[in-house]
Order: C-alpha cells, then sequence, then structure tokens
C-alpha cells in the first residue's frame, strides 16, 4: 500500500509472508512488514529510506535492514544514483565474514533515451558475502508497463554472474 501524501511526500508499506527451505538456513514460516519515505526536493532531487523485515524474521535470509538513497537527476536524460544498506541481526555467526558495521552500498548511472528507453550502468558491494559486482542494463518504459534486462558481472568471482529480466 502506498500514498502520495503531498506532492513532494510519498509513504508505503508492504506485508510479506515468507516460507523458506533451505540447507543452509533452514525451514520455517513467517510474515513481515516493509515501509519506506520517499521525500522530493524541487524536480531533480530525491531522499528515500526504507526498512526491510521490520518485524526481524528468524529467517537468516531475511534478515531487519535499513536502507536509504539519493537519486539527482541532471539533465532530462542523465540520472545518478547512490543507496547504502545495513544489516541488523543476531542470525549471523561470529565465523561469517559479515561485520555489524559494515555498509552495503550500490551506485548507478541512467541515461535515458527519448523518455521510453534506459540505458544503464552500476557498481555494488555486498559486505556479508564479500562480493562486489558490475552492472549493465536496458529498460522501456511505458505509461503502464515497465521491462528491464540487468546483467551483473561478480568482480570476485568470474563465476558469479547473474542475469535478471523483469
Amino acid at each position: 500500500l502506498a500514498d502520495q501524501y503531498t506532492q513532494n511526500i510519498a509513504f508505503g508499506v508492504s506485508g510479506k509472508y515468507i516460507t523458506e527451505e533451505s540447507n543452509e538456513f533452514g525451514s520455517g514460516d513467517d510474515f513481515t512488514l516493509d515501509v519506506g519515505l520517499l521525500l522530493r526536493f524541487g524536480k531533480r532531487f530525491k531522499i528515500g529510506i526504507v526498512g526491510y523485515n521490520l518485524t526481524d524474521p528468524s529467517s537468516r535470509s531475511f534478515s531487519r535492514k535499513l536502507q536509504g538513497g539519493v537519486a539527482i537527476e541532471l539533465y532530462d536524460f542523465i540520472k545518478l544514483a547512490a543507496d547504502g544498506a545495513k544489516l541488523y541481526s543476531d542470525n549471523y555467526s561470529s565465523s561469517d565474514s559479515y561485520s555489524s558495521s559494515d555498509i552495503n552500498y550500490n551506485l548507478g548511472v541512467e541515461f535515458s533515451l527519448d523518455k521510453a528507453f534506459a540505458l544503464r550502468g552500476g557498481y555494488s558491494e555486498e559486505k556479508l558475502y564479500a562480493n562486489r559486482y558490475v552492472s549493465g542494463g536496458v529498460g522501456w518504459i511505458s505509461s503502464n508497463t515497465i521491462i528491464e534486462y540487468t546483467y551483473y558481472n561478480g568482480l570476485n568471482d568470474k563465476s558469479d554472474n547473474r542475469h535478471i529480466l523483469s
């Protein structure tokens, strides 16, 4: 559920029911909530913050997370974005490479062509699994449909590549 309260403020809440079966993390069912806020400052600058899994489900793969980001539209056809995320969980053992002070971050750029096509590039660093990625993608945007393809290339593990179509 989301609503735009003013021209510059939007708020949303989403519930999730999770069923998990994993050899690594165990099995179980859980319910959790995500909550987000978007603030617009003028036409070209935005700040967002979202809390994921706020009920802190017992699942290790769905830990509580706080994420914030900024986006700026330099021109009508160039957007820059950066965000950071911090996991909050007691579900990690001291043998994990993740530290409670670690922050995952993403940097990205988007070039819009004729407001219907987008070319994207980015960099991501995931501290939990010590992964770094570069990515590239394309998107097609219409008034009621968005189709996107993204390719992630693992920098630490060359066999860690992802193809995402949404």
